[in-house]
């Protein structure tokens, strides 16, 4: 237990940063289970899955302004599930789609690199 006022203090306000931290962390599960729960439905509405996405968004947002989260980390969970939306509903496609279908002919080869010849060191005169 704390002994001195400071400590004391800090305790209080950790114990206060700690309840705020667990209702963001609460709020982020609860939308995302929400949203998956009806992107994953036999058949899935799209109104109420932008809804639903949109409060995800949200959450994600308010953690960000609190520093609960990075935004980095933010954008990233956005745009997982933005792709993993996308691909339930089968409107998924990918951006390089010709050089995917290039890739798997079996007369697609990479271009070899050439190796760079090593620069000649030269004595210098003294």
């Amino acid at each position: 237990m704390p002994i001195t006022k400071s400590a004391k203090k800090a305790l209080r306000n950790s114990d206060k940063k700690r309840i705020f931290n667990l209702r963001s962390k609460s709020n982020i599960i609860d939308s995302r289970r929400k949203l998956m729960k009806i992107v994953t439905s036999p058949e899935p509405k799209k109104d109420l899955i932008a809804v639903a996405l949109g409060e995800f968004y949200s959450s994600l947002d308010k953690a960000v302004k609190t520093n609960y989260i990075h935004k980095n980390k933010a954008n990233r969970l956005k745009s997982r599930m933005a792709l993993r939306i996308s691909k339930n509903l089968g409107e998924y496609k990918p951006e390089y789609k010709e050089l995917a279908e290039k890739r798997n002919r079996k007369e697609y080869k990479p271009a070899k690199t050439e190796a760079k010849p090593a620069a000649k060191k030269t004595a210098k005169a003294k």
